[in-house]
């Protein structure tokens, strides 16, 4: 009884397992369409979790250079306050944190007096003449021979000592802007150490006469400023770094000496703070300097200097320019083989393209 009722439920199994199984199968392979929507919604998930982890990385990123960039300026606006402090009326805004590339240039340059850029059909003429000519650049006076800055300067210094009493160039941005429209290298033209100005104002910063004391001057009756003392070397670099945020791209120290004609000079003129130092030991000190507090500003650096100390041990001690204590400082000097050529309105100076590494 058993046995056969073993039987009938296994015959009643296989009968239903006949009838049902094969419906199943065959509705399966019937409807192909429904197996590729599944894999195609299995590949738009994974795709969609592909996504999702991407745009959460990206997220990240973005937090992490956010807070990066909040950090630098936190430590920006620190420094600036630091150097506040420390520099006083010589301070100079940081440049930005995102400069524009600066390669060098193979400068073949006209000079202009600032009279002469703020002259709008003059300065006109002469970007005519640098587009027509193998000319590329153009050195502007920002501080002359006469000691005055030839812009209007925010600097507080250049308030203290009214060295922009006089400044010509009314919108030196929007000059610079042209040159560069015109693709036209801006050189800026500080002359340092030969500023009848600012002796008259600051005299303690002055080269002094050594016996009735009082101003050192020259045969043409101008004052110098001492190369020794480090406030002008801040009240020049301050100068600088304020051309180089305005938008010049490399930095041309002229005068950058003591008074020629020494044996005169050293007989009645005395150096305050000179502490031993030679000349030389003072000229290559600022440069040295100078370097160091223009590195970030994205600015180029040239320094003037007479040819003939490459062949004048003499020249080169009483002015304090010797090679091979400028050389290693700079990768621009310009040395001067003959005097200027001077015509109306423009000054021609025979090597304004700088040599790199020095002769």
């Amino acid at each position: 009884m058993q046995k056969r009722l073993r039987n009938v439920l296994v015959c009643t199994f296989l009968t239903l397992m006949l009838l049902f199984v094969p419906g199943c199968v065959q509705e399966t392979l019937s409807r192909p369409e429904e197996v590729e929507e599944g894999r195609q919604e299995q590949q738009a998930d994974l795709e969609a979790e592909k996504r999702r982890r991407e745009e959460e990385e990206q997220r990240r990123r973005e937090e992490e250079e956010r807070l990066a960039r909040e950090r630098e300026l936190e430590a920006r606006r620190q420094r600036e306050a630091a150097l506040r402090e420390e520099l006083g009326p010589f301070f100079v805004s940081l440049p930005p944190l995102d400069a524009a590339d600066n390669p060098r240039v193979k400068a073949k340059a006209i000079y202009l007096t600032g009279y002469t850029a703020a002259n709008e059909k003059r300065f006109a003429e002469l970007l005519e003449l640098v587009e027509q000519t193998e000319l590329n650049a153009m050195v502007i006076d920002v501080k002359n021979d006469s000691g005055l800055v030839t812009y209007h300067s925010d600097l507080e210094i250049v308030r203290e000592v009214n060295s922009g009493k006089n400044a010509v160039i009314d919108d030196l941005e929007a000059l610079l802007a042209e040159l560069k429209r015109r693709d036209i290298y801006p050189i800026a033209r500080i002359v340092v150490f030969r500023d009848p100005h600012l002796p008259e104002v600051k005299p303690e910063w002055a080269i002094q006469k050594q016996n009735s004391g009082g101003l050192w001057r020259d045969y043409g009756g101008f004052a110098w400023v001492n190369p020794y003392e480090k406030n002008v070397w801040d009240y020049n670099i301050a100068i600088a770094k304020e051309a180089a945020l305005k938008g010049f791209r490399e930095i041309q120290f002229d005068y950058v000496r003591f008074p020629e004609n020494a044996k005169r000079v050293d007989r009645e003129a005395v150096f305050p703070g000179s502490d031993g130092r030679t000349k030389a030991d003072a000229i290559a000190q600022f440069l040295a300097y100078a370097g160091k507090q223009l590195a970030e500003y994205n600015v180029h650096l040239a320094a003037d200097v007479f040819g003939v100390i490459a062949t004048s041990d003499a020249d080169a001690d009483s002015i304090g320019q010797r090679w091979e204590k400028i050389s290693p400082l700079w990768i621009i000097s310009a040395p001067w083989f003959i005097q200027a050529i001077t015509v109306p309105v423009i000054s021609v100076f025979p090597c304004l393209m700088p040599i790199p590494g020095g002769l």
